[in-house]
């Protein structure tokens, strides 16, 4: 027993060793389990340099499926926009991971590219929608810097006399642009796609909703179509034309969900469905609206005050348990799918991740930061895989 130990085993032959390997490595099942241990989408590009088998497993759409439940993109940090400081500056979260370094680091470089930068208003998917000081806008992609930036050019306005013009981006990059303009009676809402550098209308007639009207949430255009969401109460004050134009779906909200004020209460939509994220009293609430059925689900709800106590932000609540009037609560921002949400807690600003329910303060508003603007930026998802032939 003793010569046993004092004698080590021998080791596998070189031919041994190398078929041992092969058996791993030539597994595309037993490879795909391993690469599953990855934390980061940075580290499936580089898995994709190795060989184009690599590059075939990781760029499978099933494994990004399963990689992305294990691994959601991360948080690198998010744009700050006051009246203040002018120029809008970017905040990375506490801590970032070493991997993520240069992402970081980008993020925070658009300043030396692109001059002129008054308001960062939208970022989808690593693209960023901001608007300049001679009144263009632009999309630029931080992560990509060599890229070239495009000028997005607002619709010309009918009436130069009034309306109000915001932008936004969909998740695939588009720009979109919507004109509200208020008249004596009617307000009229009308919204721009820019595909192929020209800008297209969803459609010929106007939205018109009276003013003052219901109060309605009007979330980002999705595959060219609308959607426009408000009280039960409240379908009835709507113009009965709406329900007949192709591009608008009219959502009833949840029973017992009111848009009282902003911030309450935010909806995203995309491809894979509507969602709708809800502050009601001390409860983070998210909706999923089932298109086959035409009902809302009740997909998940978060104790805001377990949350707070956890991270030792902002005391709640009041002696009978309702949210302190000295404690303001509103949705910053939700992302994509409803993945996560950006919640500000008295001057705290908390990100919270909705599947895990992991969250993490990221940031205090100062005093003087009233009105600020805060645009987070998400790694990008899919990772951008590197391009070869024969696959």
């Amino acid at each position: 027993m003793d010569a046993e130990r004092l004698c080590p085993c021998p080791s596998l032959p070189a031919a041994a060793a190398t078929a041992a390997l092969s058996m791993v490595l030539y597994d595309d099942d037993l490879l795909e389990e391993i690469l599953l241990r990855l934390v980061f989408p940075t580290s499936l590009v580089r898995a994709a340099l190795i060989c184009r088998r690599w590059l075939r497993v990781v760029s499978n759409q099933a494994f990004l499926r399963r990689f992305r439940d294990l691994h959601p993109p991360r948080l690198l940090g998010f744009y700050l926009n006051t009246a203040r400081r002018g120029s809008p500056w970017f905040i990375a979260t506490p801590q970032p991971p070493a991997e993520l370094a240069a992402a970081v680091r980008l993020a925070g470089s658009i300043h030396e590219t692109v001059s002129g930068m008054a308001t960062i208003l939208e970022c989808q998917n690593g693209r960023l929608l901001a608007e300049r000081t001679d009144n263009t806008w632009v999309i630029i992609n931080p992560l990509h810097p060599a890229r070239e930036r495009d000028a997005v050019i607002l619709p010309p306005r009918p009436y130069a006399e009034c309306g109000v013009y915001t932008m936004c981006l969909t998740t695939d990059g588009v720009a979109c642009a919507a004109r509200i303009a208020t008249f004596p009676r009617l307000g009229s809402h009308v919204v721009h796609e820019l595909r192929g550098g020209t800008w297209h209308s969803l459609s010929s007639t106007a939205l018109d909703l009276p003013l003052p009207g219901p109060p309605v949430l009007i979330p980002r255009p999705v595959n060219g179509k609308m959607y426009l969401m408000c009280c039960a109460i409240d379908i009835a004050k709507l113009p009965s034309e709406l329900s007949e134009l192709p591009y608008l779906s009219i959502i009833v909200l949840p029973h017992g969900v009111e848009c009282k004020h902003k911030g309450n209460v935010r909806a995203w939509t995309d491809d894979s469905g509507v969602y709708l994220v809800q502050v009601k009293e001390l409860q983070l609430r998210v909706w999923i609206y089932m298109t086959d059925s035409g009902k809302w689900l009740l997909q998940t709800t978060i104790c805001l005050g377990e949350v707070c106590a956890q991270l030792g932000v902002a005391d709640l609540a009041s002696g009978d348990g309702l949210i302190s009037t000295a404690t303001d609560i509103k949705i910053r921002d939700v992302g994509h799918s409803a993945e996560f949400v950006l919640l500000q807690v008295g001057f705290d600003v908390l990100y919270i991740h909705i599947k895990s329910r992991n969250a993490e303060k990221v940031y205090t508003v100062k005093p003087e930061e009233s009105g600020t603007r805060l645009v987070p930026f998400m790694m990008i998802w899919p990772p951008n895989f590197p391009v070869r032939d024969g696959l």
